[in-house]
């Protein structure tokens, strides 16, 4: 054997050797507890998205600001504590049971049918009183249609609430409802018809591994996530924010060379590409259905749950969720692809 087939030996074990090192430098990163240090830092960003004007009348105009540049926004106290306990009261019976719950992941999932007595019991939880919701999406006029986001119907608020906007009397204030934004949402993209086509309980159990990256839809719709406790590394939401508007090849290429935000160059400007949703307990992250996401795993040491309510608002849903199954298999590697173009770069610890 000769010096010239000796290195090209040598030559591929490092290549080989090297790869391996390299796929499994990146398992480490992508599988990682996030540290105090990432959490503090994701609830800064999420405090920044959910700061509302005092001064704007129409607060629903800054989630929409939220969502065209971001793709996410947060709502702040979408649940009060006693509305919490009831709704998770409701989410460990329906998941004790078993029945209709399945698996993935580590994750139980429980897919509420509108046939389903649970479907218009859960809207009720928490209210006091008969209450309709009013929505004609097709005319803007109203109409009587129920439905269980009647639930996060407009409620009085204390003066000093962060989530909540101006009355014109100036004597009273309310919080602004995920249907209020959706509303304006659909509206801005001059869709008149769109309906809930998922409603579910899920529950990041402890051990639950990564989910795969993944869109809701590849078309307009949003999605809300509940928070049930709060959210560090049991298990949160992350999301590529601004991937909603990546539909080419140059725009992925743009984002994942440089960053959204406008505010600050460097480092910690680009770190916005990532949004972990490190929520508090009643709030909710709001995105677009077009945003690459996943759930991380549940790493907490202290076997701690992660119960959400989900729901996902679409103008189109066919094929569910959007797209088949080589669009899904599409998207699963380009959050991939994504992610570690971050993590090389160092913009993830």
């Amino acid at each position: 054997m000769n010096g010239a087939s000796l290195s090209s030996q040598h030559a591929l074990l490092f290549g080989g050797l090297t790869s391996i090192g390299a796929i499994l430098w990146l398992k480490g990163k992508d599988e990682r507890v996030l540290t105090a240090e990432e959490v503090k830092s994701a609830r800064e960003r999420l405090q920044r998205l959910c700061t509302l004007d005092p001064d704007e009348t129409d607060q629903s105009s800054v989630h929409l600001s939220n969502l065209k540049k971001y793709g996410v926004s947060v709502v702040k106290e979408t649940l009060d504590r006693q509305e919490r306990d009831q709704w998770k009261a409701k989410l460990e019976r329906t998941f004790n049971s078993k029945d209709g719950v399945a698996w993935n992941s580590g994750r139980a999932h429980y897919c509420i049918s509108k046939r389903h007595d649970l479907y218009h019991e859960l809207s009720k939880v928490g209210e006091s009183g008969e209450y309709e919701r009013n929505i004609d999406r097709s005319t803007g006029g109203k109409v009587a249609a129920e439905s269980w986001i009647d639930y996060f119907r407009t409620r009085s608020l204390p003066a000093k609430s962060t989530a909540e906007t101006a009355m014109s009397n100036g004597e009273n204030t309310r919080r602004v409802t995920l249907e209020e934004i959706v509303q304006s949402y659909f509206a801005c993209h001059n869709i008149k018809r769109y309906e809930i086509t998922d409603a579910q309980f899920l529950n990041a159990y402890p051990s639950s591994t990564n989910q795969i990256w993944h869109r809701d839809n590849k078309f307009k719709g949003l999605t809300a996530i509940i928070a049930l406790e709060d959210v560090t590394s049991n298990g949160c939401t992350e999301l590529l924010v601004g991937t909603h508007i990546c539909g080419t090849l140059s725009s992925l290429i743009r984002w994942s060379l440089g960053s959204i935000s406008e505010e600050s160059d460097g480092k910690d400007a680009c770190k916005a590409n990532v949004l972990l949703g490190c929520l508090d307990a009643g709030d909710s992250i709001l995105y677009d259905a077009r945003v690459l996401h996943r759930g991380r795993g549940n790493n907490c040491t202290d076997e701690r749950d992660r119960p959400v309510l989900v729901l996902r608002w679409d103008a189109s849903r066919t094929p569910p969720p959007g797209c088949g199954l080589i669009v899904t298999t599409a998207n699963v590697y380009l959050g991939k692809i994504l992610y570690a173009i971050l993590i090389a770069r160092g913009l993830i610890s």
